[in-house]
């Protein structure tokens, strides 16, 4: 048979081979600020197994900004300060996220 690299996940040896991918779950935990990475090593060797190759993978978990950022109110003006309407008018309960402007 071909003889196949080694690889560790996070100095975990992985079984694996044809057709049987790796698979390996990485959990996340997030901070207080709902934004979080998490850095998983990879290390795969060469076939004989004497060489080894380490990879870092950047996993990064986002915050839902749309949970964070929660409009109150809405104004747009003109650069002398003049207020624009908006059409329907601004409903923070109302999801909706097109306004017509009614320029004077």
């Amino acid at each position: 048979g071909v003889d196949l690299p080694g690889v560790a996940v996070d100095g975990v040896a992985q079984a694996y081979g044809r057709p049987d991918p790796i698979t390996t779950t990485v959990v996340i935990e997030p901070s207080p600020s709902r934004s979080a990475r998490r850095d998983v090593v990879v290390n795969i060797s060469d076939a004989l197994g004497g060489n080894w190759t380490a990879y870092t993978l950047h996993f990064l978990l986002l915050p839902d900004l749309a949970e964070l950022l929660v409009p109150a109110a809405l104004s747009v003006e003109l650069e002398g300060g003049e207020l624009v309407a908006l059409h329907p008018a601004f409903d923070p309960d109302m999801p909706l996220a097109e306004y017509d402007a009614e320029v004077p």
